[in-house]
């Protein structure tokens, strides 16, 4: 890949500073930011679609790069908490439609609703418990079935 995008004036580590600095320039790379180059060997092994979510969160240990644990367990909380707001508005119509008529319905999707809110304080505790990336990736709280 290197000699695709390299000239032949430079070295391999001039390239590389070349284009570290034209990411920094572009803000792909922070300013205030260190960057490094890694063998591939150096990154996360068990990277499945899931975890590349956390990529942003890369740390180098100073031997290899690992995902900070605790940067990820906001991001896996927020996309936790968009599905948790997708189900609340999602039974919103038969919610308003069976406290309307006054239906059988109307206490469990009460009930629905109310264990949908409260959630996320039990998701938050399952996920400090995750120690790993992968767990965190991994995790499914136990939604609630809309009866």
């Amino acid at each position: 890949k290197f000699e695709q995008f390299h000239t032949w004036a430079e070295t391999v580590d001039q390239w590389l500073a070349r284009v570290i600095e034209r990411n920094r320039a572009v803000r792909v790379i922070p300013s205030d930011s260190n960057a490094f180059v890694v063998d591939e060997d150096q990154l996360p092994q068990d990277q499945d679609q899931e975890e590349k979510m956390f990529r942003d969160q890369w740390r180098w240990t100073g031997s290899r790069v690992e995902p900070r644990v605790d940067l990820c367990r906001p991001i896996r909380l927020e996309q936790l908490r968009n599905e948790r707001n997708f189900r609340l508005l999602e039974s919103d119509g038969p919610a308003l439609r069976a406290m309307e008529w006054h239906t059988a319905d109307e206490k469990s999707l009460r009930d629905y609703r109310q264990v949908l809110r409260d959630l996320p304080k039990q998701m938050e505790a399952d996920l400090e418990k995750a120690t790993t990336a992968t767990e965190i990736a991994e995790y499914q709280p136990l939604w609630p079935i809309m009866e």
